[in-house]
């Protein structure tokens, strides 16, 4: 059986967890604790480019995300920065019954002209 729920992380992050739920034990997801915003390219911002990348990063033990992989890719570089991102953030690791666990989790980062930005 799987567990997963979705984190709203402001306006631009979105963490969808999912966790192995075995019978009689009890689970917590990570939490993130650091979080990096994706950045915009110059080249994504002249462009207008808004959209979502979808990742998927491997939380180990110690809270750090390894393996990251794009699952969904929007161009422009923001890929990379997205993934650049999700490495550098920081989560509470998984608990199952008292015991930290590796989890895959996926995560959307959304890319949002900043307010200001006119498209033409």
């Amino acid at each position: 059986m799987r567990f997963s729920y979705v984190v709203r992380l402001g306006v631009f992050l979105q963490l969808a967890l999912v966790l192995p739920i075995c019978a009689g034990c009890k689970c917590k997801p990570p939490i993130p604790i650091h979080i990096v915003q994706g950045q915009y390219t110059q080249e994504a911002l002249s462009a207008h480019v808004t959209g979502a990348v979808f990742l998927t990063a491997e939380v180990d033990r110690d809270g750090v995300p390894r393996n990251v992989r794009l699952v969904h890719r929007l161009g422009w570089g923001l890929d990379d920065n997205a993934v650049e991102a999700i490495r550098a953030w920081r989560f509470r690791p998984a608990v199952c019954d008292g015991t930290p666990v590796r989890v895959r989790v996926p995560v959307e980062i959304t890319f949002r002209l900043p307010s200001g930005a006119n498209p033409t």
